[in-house]
């Protein structure tokens, strides 16, 4: 009998000294969001994704020869009358951010190019300092 009352005492310490594991209750605690909820990850690169390239124009006519055309390459912004080397190529979504060491009449300067792609693909917004936006099909 006294053999099982000190078992019961050791017994009864060893839990009260043992560390308490909370590790089930923080986790269950946790909150965690469906990927609807989840933002897109930034990305940033040295040179323009494959999605972004092609040669784009304000409209089917401008696509052989027109100054709005622009041809985005992997490496390169080929404009009208001007054109650079991508530096390095900044996104999130369907957003993208283009810095890019350009070349035209005898100038070069550093120039950033951002641009809104719509959700088919078809046609990319070059968005303005003055807040307006250029828009280009997909040739």
């Amino acid at each position: 009998m006294r053999a099982l009352m000190l078992m019961g005492v050791l017994s009864s310490l060893m839990c009260a000294c043992s560390p308490r594991d909370d590790t089930e209750t923080v986790v269950s605690s946790v909150a965690v969001p469906d990927a609807s909820q989840v933002a897109e990850a930034v990305w940033r690169t040295e040179s323009v994704p494959a999605e972004w390239r092609g040669l784009w124009a304000a409209g089917k006519s401008d696509c052989e020869t027109g100054e709005s055309r622009l041809v985005i390459e992997g490496d390169r912004l080929i404009f009208w009358e001007s054109s650079g080397r991508v530096i390095r190529a900044t996104g999130q979504g369907d957003q993208i951010t283009i810095e890019a060491e350009m070349t035209g009449e005898g100038e070069v300067w550093k120039d950033s190019f951002r641009f809104v792609k719509s959700a088919d693909g078809q046609y990319i917004d070059m968005l303005l300092d003055d807040g307006a936006a250029f828009r280009r099909h997909r040739c």
